[in-house]
């Protein structure tokens, strides 16, 4: 990756995509699934986007949060806060 600009490079990480690609790999159960698989898959996430969308427009109200993924999230929020601190750039 080619990047300019006056920052550190360490800062500069593709862990979004490494954590895709991760996922990807679990929910296939193998790092490279046959096409077949990975096209019923692909079609599987469509058809849940366009679910998505259709209660989204309809207004539908959002799934209430576990009290677990509440405290994910805190402790996520917290941890990005305090790495912010650390390296002197304190934005969430």
């Amino acid at each position: 990756m080619w990047v300019n600009g006056d920052f550190n490079p360490q800062l500069c990480t593709d862990d979004l995509a490494e954590g895709f690609h991760n996922s990807l790999n679990s929910r296939f159960g193998m790092p490279h699934p046959s096409l077949r698989t990975f096209l019923d898959w692909l079609q599987k996430c469509q058809y849940e986007m366009q679910c998505r969308i259709i209660q989204l427009t309809a207004r539908r109200t959002a799934k209430q949060k576990s009290a677990v993924c509440k405290r994910l999230d805190a402790d996520i929020q917290s941890a990005k806060l305090t790495y912010g601190l650390q390296i002197g750039t304190a934005s969430v």
